[in-house]
């Protein structure tokens, strides 16, 4: 792909047209190394996501060169201020498995990380969630690691890693 894809190839198809709250995601893409390896990053900036039920219907930014959006193996929100993570925010990139969140504020995880079922690595660090329902992680049976650290949590729900056998570290 050249060095921006283009709008088309960034548009999202969600199989219906009533989706009337989305946002675009802007990404600074890198090659960033990650505790498991190497992975082509889209560092999100500029995130406005003032309902839950937002989704990506757009991605911008400037590939490096030979990458394209479909290379994304990991995406960053770091300190973004959103309570709000948008639904499908790993779905446009092909084999997102990585997923941090960090500093943005996120009070709580709403229904959006569920459906990302070929996440390995979820850091949601420094953020203000307090409670963790089984459902929120119910569909993400890949996961390895899974980091809540420096959040307020209080109540973690019995069950929440139920299913989860390949999980190796959780903080």
């Amino acid at each position: 792909s050249s060095s921006s894809e283009s709008s088309e190839n960034n548009k999202i198809s969600h199989g219906r047209s009533n989706v009337t709250h989305g946002i675009t995601l802007e990404c600074d893409y890198a090659v960033m190394r990650h505790y498991w390896g190497e992975m082509y990053t889209c560092v999100v900036r500029n995130l406005n996501v003032p309902h839950y039920f937002d989704h990506v219907l757009n991605v911008t930014g400037d590939h490096l060169s030979g990458r394209g959006v479909r290379d994304v193996q990991a995406v960053y929100v770091l300190g973004q201020r959103t309570p709000f993570v948008p639904y499908n925010i790993t779905s446009p990139f092909g084999g997102v498995t990585a997923l941090r969140v960090e500093g943005s504020g996120l009070r709580f995880i709403n229904r959006t990380i569920i459906y990302e079922g070929n996440l390995q690595y979820l850091h949601l660090e420094n953020n203000l969630i307090e409670e963790v329902p089984k459902w929120s992680l119910r569909n993400l049976t890949e996961l390895r690691w899974i980091s809540f650290r420096n959040n307020r949590i209080r109540y973690l729900e019995s069950g929440l890693l139920h299913g989860m056998t390949k999980l190796w570290r959780f903080s």
